[in-house]
């Protein structure tokens, strides 16, 4: 009958007020429990407040139903208690508020309509008690010292059963403590048992007190106290005992199912008796505890396969072993297998009500309706456990049914009722008007009916009946699509008959595309403290809103919570400065209000190990066997140790006594040396890195012995004139090897045959040098250092060195220095003649050649360094552009010679360093402004700029292109690249230029804007300027400069007015224009104009702040005058400079011829060349390696080594192809110069 289908669509239809007159008999819906207890405060617990209660009755029908009670069987009317008890309104649940003695008994309640009376639990009220001890006197127990005490409490009686536990209180009757411990055991009777009493267990200031407490009342009892006197057993040493039973449970103990049960196995004797419980032909259940020191086996909630006999083992290895056997039988209330519940049916049908139950021994079973025994008929039959109606009637057999099943341990109640009605069908819970479904998915159409009889439910789809597998009718009317597929898609309707009549309502059904993920994290290995990254995407379909979410092993995380984890909007999650408790599984979900998918990836958190313990140190001579045992890997596996050692010299200095063990080996035999001690611990490394150390561990000490070593890295040299200075390593305490350590010090002079050695003590191990005065100059040594102590000196032989005392000034400066070719504006071959070797006066280092530029400071000198076997070099370090001077020294370790005579090495004009600085910004879509600096290196007068572009796509580049006109005005420093492509990113380089050519490329990358990208221009900068051109008139100039800021403008006009005037001119708008100049004429020179520009990005323009100006006022030279107009002057000028230089040539020549021999910077002044000083080589008076901005082809300057001024001919000692025979720089021309 579906019975439980049925009373939750009648209670919706109630709910919903579908059919608001529907009839129904009572059932209940509270009632009181089986037991119920109450206090009764007498007299003298005045002070205490009444605790009323409340006993549960209410139920629910149509119509509304009424409460009796009885009580005892017998009519109980609750008026007649004077208003102690009351029945709360529209309920029948009881309120006692004055609880007496006289209320106790067995109260059952009734709720009745004209459909029928239901029937509550019948409830035992009973009064809680606890009274008091029958005895409250102190008694004194004698007890001797290791024998088992048993001290009876005879607890006071009560309800329901007290609890009883042992106190120490003192004499003045204040609580102590409670009793805790292994030797003191209090049974279900209340009794305390000592297994062995202790003289400590006489108390001089408090007694041994039996208390009993209520579950139910908040007071206690304090009954039988006792002073306990201990005497001595009379024997030396502890007494033994053999174990003594004191408590134990009978050995049949009933059981009740789902009830507690312990069982107590209590034993005294000396040693402490251990307690090991076991079950005969079975196994005790693993949630079965053993508590009171394993003297209770306790069974929280009994199960039948608790059925069986315990024994517990008493031993304490004096005497023989105790053992006791309890046989548990478990029995139960009834409880129910089957049972019915409230059924609503149509009339004329077959109802069959089942209640099955069960329960030790058997319940007998008892049917009623409406509280009275059961009597059947030919329609109405009893089948045991089965109650059958046939053809039921409204009248007749609407009613309330009960079954009882009762045995002597209690019994199971049911109460229900039978509905009988006729009913046209209702659809109390129709299809939603539109309902969602994704793709695959499973879903539900609701259609939730109600009539009587049961109405029959069918389902169409757009008029069309439905068929198929994956359609399912569920048994209250509600339709099951599995798999759904698009073809799914459309109106629905339900329909629902009986005989009384049909209902129909619609709904329909719309399937969305599937979420799916399409990028899953991946499995992910991190370094403890690092940063690790999950990504995950997804896709769904467009009209479902979307999120994704991460779980941490199936939690979701809270990004809120912990800091460390972020999710990103492209939906990663980051998890930064990881540790190792963020090893997991995270799970990307990404979910749509239809459906949800994931996909889980492990992160792995790898830390270094943590650090091993030491085991065992065996130590045996000079060796020591060292043992160990790793305690974690941390999730990476641990790949080598590190075996360390200190000692009693240095307890804070750890050294390494062995690395990289393999980590197979936990075994390993290091050495030691003599006369030390010895402590080792172990480092654990894996490929994270290295553990903490482990706890120090070992304590060796070796004998003493001779020095195993002498000292290291001894040399000899003279540090000041006239000494030689003997140095090594000192020897640490460590390398002694014994008291009375010392260091023997022996030198002799090598280059004389049958020389004596000399030696010094030096007795102190920290001094690690010995200075001899009065040494000739740069001789040759023998030298060796020997360590002793009191056992004799090292059982090897020292190592015998060769050292040289002082250097000294060389005697003789190089000769002859001279120059033999300028090869470009910064190289020239020289060439000098050798020193003899033995001038030197020390170790012959080679040769310095020093230079500076005239004019700049003489301590900005650039060196560079000749090997000794060379005479001849091309030094590549002068200044472009400018009068040289150079020298040249000999030089050893310690000194240089006197210089050598100077030479004057005029180099050419080269081509210029890179600009200083070079930036651009985009101007609108299609230009870009750029802006530079001077280069820093101009290497001779820079004459201008050349400007080339290329575009930028990925890692290729454009065809290259160079900007028009050429920059020939070196104080242009700013200009405009135009007609570009919008949105295209270029690179731009620029060369500074001198009469040589172009010099080191400067190069940036940047991106014009794209089409739509035009704003509003900031305010333009701009200069106006009055000049005359060349024909004499005068003309305004106006110079832009584009606002280097966010918006500057794509291009510019110029608006002018005369003052006092509301009306601009306006020059042309020219979007492609490339010049910042624009240059207005045909003003009247005696009037005051009001210039202005506007700058120009797309549609949008802003002007510029208003200045004036008067075309009469000072003026300069227009370079767009006409050159024809002053034609005649500028031929004669012309005429007169080329009669000079022809005067100039024939003065040269004659000279020559006469053998006339003159200055190379005279040659220059007659040229108009004397401009070193402002050729602006600023470089070499500040340090060259100020920083650029932007990027660059090269970033050395032109110099050949800008990081240093000194450029070593060592750089070419590897490679011999780049000197000639006699040791000349061939160079980069590839020849040796032969002379």
């Amino acid at each position: 009958m579906h019975q439980f289908a049925a009373l939750q669509l009648l209670s919706l239809l109630l709910a919903c007020g579908t059919i608001g007159a529907l009839q129904s008999p009572p059932t209940m819906i509270k009632q009181p429990p089986h037991e119920q207890l109450f206090e009764v405060f007498q007299n003298s617990d005045t002070e205490q407040a009444e605790r009323p209660f409340v006993l549960e009755c209410e139920a629910k029908g149509n119509p509304e139903p009424t409460y009796t009670w009885k009580k005892n069987g017998m009519d109980f009317s609750y008026v007649a208690y004077d208003k102690r008890i009351t029945q709360q309104p529209r309920r029948g649940s009881l309120v006692f508020t004055k609880p007496q003695a006289m209320d106790e008994g067995l109260y059952q309640c009734f709720a009745e309509n004209k459909h029928g009376r239901s029937v509550s639990n019948a409830v035992f009220l009973k009064k809680a008690e606890l009274n008091a001890f029958s005895n409250d006197e102190i008694d004194n127990v004698h007890a001797v010292e290791g024998e088992p005490l048993t001290i009876p409490c005879n607890p006071p009686t009560g309800y329901p059963k007290p609890q009883i536990f042992w106190i120490i209180q003192s004499n003045s009757g204040a609580l102590i403590n409670g009793i805790n411990s292994s030797r003191l055991s209090v049974d279900p009777e209340g009794n305390l048992h000592f297994s062995n009493v202790t003289h400590k267990d006489m108390l001089t200031d408090a007694l041994y007190a039996c208390s009993a407490t209520s579950t139910f009342k908040t007071t206690y009892r304090i009954g039988r106290r006792t002073h306990l006197l201990v005497e001595p057993s009379g024997t030396s040493g502890q007494t033994s005992f053999q174990p003594i039973k004191q408590y134990t449970s009978p050995p049949n103990v009933p059981a009740i199912k789902g009830n507690k049960l312990e069982l107590f196995c209590i034993y005294g004797g000396t040693p402490l008796p251990e307690i090991r419980w076991e079950k005969r032909n079975g196994r005790i259940r693993d949630t079965v505890r053993r508590t009171n020191y394993g003297k209770t086996l306790t069974f929280d909630k009994v199960e039948f396969a608790d059925e069986g006999t315990y024994e517990c083992v008493a031993s304490n290895g004096a005497g023989s072993i105790q053992t006791h056997a309890m046989e548990v039988v478990v029995k139960s209330v009834p409880y129910w297998i089957e049972a019915p519940n409230n059924t609503n049916a149509a009339d004329s049908e077959r109802v069959r009500f089942k209640c099955k139950a069960d329960g030790i021994p058997k319940p007998k079973l008892q049917w009623f309706k409406n509280g009275e025994p059961f009597t059947p008929n030919d329609r109405v039959r009893v089948n045991d456990d089965e109650l059958i109606i046939e053809n039921v009637q409204e009248i007749t057999d609407t009613a309330v049914y009960q079954c009882n099943a009762s045995s002597v341990n209690g019994y199971a109640f049911r109460d229900f009722y039978l509905n009988v009605l006729k009913l046209p069908p209702e659809i109390i819970d129709p299809p939603e008007k539109e309902t969602k479904a994704v793709v695959t998915s499973n879903v539900v159409l609701k259609c939730r009916v109600f009539g009587a009889p049961k109405p029959d439910v069918k389902w169409q789809k757009d008029d069309t009946p439905l068929n198929g597998a994956n359609y399912e009718i569920i048994n209250d009317g509600d339709l099951r699509i599995k798999n759904v597929l698009v073809t799914d898609q459309g109106n629905y309707k339900c329909i629902a008959t009986n005989r009384f009549g049909t209902k129909f309502a619609s709904g329909e059904l719309k399937v969305k595309g599937k979420t799916k993920i399409i990028h899953a994290p991946e499995n992910y290995e991190v370094a403890a403290r690092k940063t690790a990254v999950f990504r995950c995407n997804a896709e769904s379909d467009p009209s479902l809103d979307m999120k994704i979410q991460w779980a941490f092993n199936e939690r979701l995380i809270d990004t809120a919570h912990d800091p460390r984890i972020v999710q990103a909007t492209d939906h990663s999650l980051t998890i930064t400065t990881t540790k190792e408790l963020d090893s997991g599984i995270y799970t990307c979900i990404a979910s749509t209000d239809l459906d949800s998918v994931n996909a889980s990836a492990t992160l792995t958190v790898q830390d270094v190990p943590n650090p091993p313990k030491i085991i065992d140190v065996d130590c045996n001579g000079l060796t020591a066997m060292v043992e160990w045992a790793p305690t974690g890997d941390n999730r990476a596996p641990i790949l080598t140790y590190d075996i360390q050692y200190n000692t009693s010299f240095q307890s804070d200095n750890w050294q390494n006594s062995f690395v990289n063990v393999p980590a197979p080996d936990t075994k390993f035999k290091v050495a030691m040396s003599p006369w030390a001690n010895f402590t080792f611990r172990v480092i654990a490394k894996n490929k994270i890195g290295m553990s903490e150390p482990s706890a120090p561990y070992g304590f060796c000490t070796t004998k003493e012995d001779v020095p195993y070593k002498n000292p290291d890295n001894v040399v000899g040299r003279g540090e000041s004139p006239g000494n030689l200075v003997i140095r090594w390593t000192q020897m640490t305490p460590i390398d002694h090897n014994s008291e009375g350590f010392l260091y023997k010090v022996f030198w002799k002079r090598h280059d004389i045959n049958n020389e004596p050695w000399s030696s010094r003590v030096i007795n102190d191990w920290r001094q690690n040098f010995l200075v001899i005065e009065n040494q000739p100059t740069f001789k040759p040594y023998r030298i060796r250092v020997e360590a002793h102590n009191r056992r004799g000196p090292a059982h090897i032989t020292a190592s015998e060195v060769v050292g040289w005392s002082s250097e000294a000034k060389p005697l003789r400066a190089p000769e002859n220095f001279r120059l033999l070719e300028i090869r470009d504006h910064k190289s020239a071959l020289v060439e000098w003649d050798p020193v003899p070797k033995d001038s030197v006066q020390g170790h012959f280092e080679g040769y310095k050649i020093l230079t500076h530029a005239v004019g700049d400071d003489e301590k900005m000198v650039r060196e560079v360094k000749i090997p000794p076997n060379i005479s001849k070099s091309l030094v590549q370090i002068f200044k472009p552009n400018s009068r040289n001077i150079a020298k040249i020294v000999v030089y050893n370790t310690m000194y240089m010679s006197d210089p050598s005579n100077e030479i004057v090495i005029i180099t050419p004009e080269g081509v210029p360093g890179p600009v200083a600085s070079f930036e651009g910004i985009p101007m609108g879509s299609n230009a870009i402004y750029l802006f530079w600096s001077p280069p820093d290196e101009p290497n001779g007068k820079i004459t201008g700029y050349r400007i080339f572009y290329e575009t930028v796509e990925g890692t290729e580049l454009g065809t290259k292109q160079e900007r028009f006109p050429h920059i020939e005005d070196p104080k242009i420093t700013g200009v405009k690249l135009g007609t570009l492509r919008s949105g295209t990113k270029y690179r731009v380089t620029v060369h500074a230029v001198t009469k040589v050519g172009m010099g080191e490329p400067f190069f940036i990358e940047l991106e014009t804007k794209g089409d739509d990208a035009a704003g509003i221009p900031d305010k333009p900068i701009f200069d106006v300027n009055h000049v005359r051109g060349n024909d004499g008139t005068d003309h305004v100039k106006i110079t832009w400069y584009p606002n280097s800021s966010k918006v500057p403008g794509s291009n510019f006009y110029v608006q002018y007015r005369l003052k006092g005037t509301n009306t601009f001119f306006s020059t042309p708008r020219d979007e492609n224009q490339e010049s910042t100049i624009v240059y207005i004429s045909g003003l009247d020179s005696e009037k005051t104009y009001e210039f202005r520009i506007v700058a120009v990005d797309g549609k949008y323009e802003t002007p510029s702040e208003l200045k004036e100006i008067t075309p009469s006022g000072a003026f300069g030279l227009d370079p767009v005058g006409h050159l024809a107009n002053f034609a005649p002057w500028f031929i004669g000028m012309m005429c007169a400079i080329a009669l000079i230089i022809v005067v100039v040539v024939l003065v040269c020549i004659v000279k020559r011829n006469r053998g006339g021999k003159y200055s190379v910077h005279e040659k220059e002044v007659a040229h108009g060349k004397d401009d070193y000083e402002d050729a602006g080589f600023n470089e070499y008076n500040k340090p060259l390696s100020a920083p650029y901005r932007g990027s660059r082809q090269s970033l050395s300057s032109s110099l050949h080594h800008p990081e240093s001024d000194e450029d070593s001919m060592a750089d070419y000692e590897g490679d011999s192809s780049k000197f000639g025979e006699d040791g000349s720089f061939i160079g980069e021309y590839g020849k040796a110069f032969s002379l």
